[in-house]
C-alpha cells in the first residue's frame, strides 16, 4: 500500500512546493487522496523543520538512510545531515499552500 503511495504521486501527483532555500527542499507531491511530503536536507549540517502545531502529521515511508520507516510526524522533522525522508500526510494534515502559509515553516540548524 505504502509503495502504491509513493508511487502514485512520485508519477503522475501534482507538484506543490513549500520550501526552497539553502540546504533544504520541502514540497508535497499529491495524486488524488494522496499526499506525500518530500523533505530533503542537502547539507551536511544537521537541520530541523517545524510547523504550525496542528498542521502537518503524517507517517515516514522512507528515509534515504533506512532507519526511520513508520517514524509518526507531528509538528516537525528533524533531519541529519545529507538526510532525505518521504512522509505519508494524514487525511487531516494541512500541507502548506500560500506565501503567508509558509511563512509558518521555520528551519533551525541542530548541531
Amino acid at each position: 500500500m505504502r509503495a502504491r503511495i509513493f508511487h502514485s504521486t512520485s508519477q503522475a501527483g501534482e507538484y506543490q512546493p513549500i520550501v526552497a532555500g539553502g540546504d533544504l527542499l520541502l514540497f508535497v507531491r499529491i495524486h488524488g487522496d494522496d499526499r506525500v511530503l518530500v523533505a530533503l536536507n542537502l547539507g551536511g549540517e544537521a537541520t530541523a523543520v517545524e510547523f504550525q502545531p496542528g498542521k502537518m502529521s503524517g507517517t515516514v515511508l522512507m528515509s534515504s538512510l533506512g532507519d526511520r520507516d513508520h517514524e509518526i510526524v507531528t509538528s516537525g522533522i528533524d533531519l541529519r545531515g545529507h538526510e532525505g525522508l518521504i512522509v505519508e500526510l494524514a487525511a487531516d494534515a494541512n500541507a502548506p499552500r500560500g506565501r503567508e502559509e509558509r511563512s509558518d515553516v521555520r528551519r533551525h540548524l541542530r548541531g
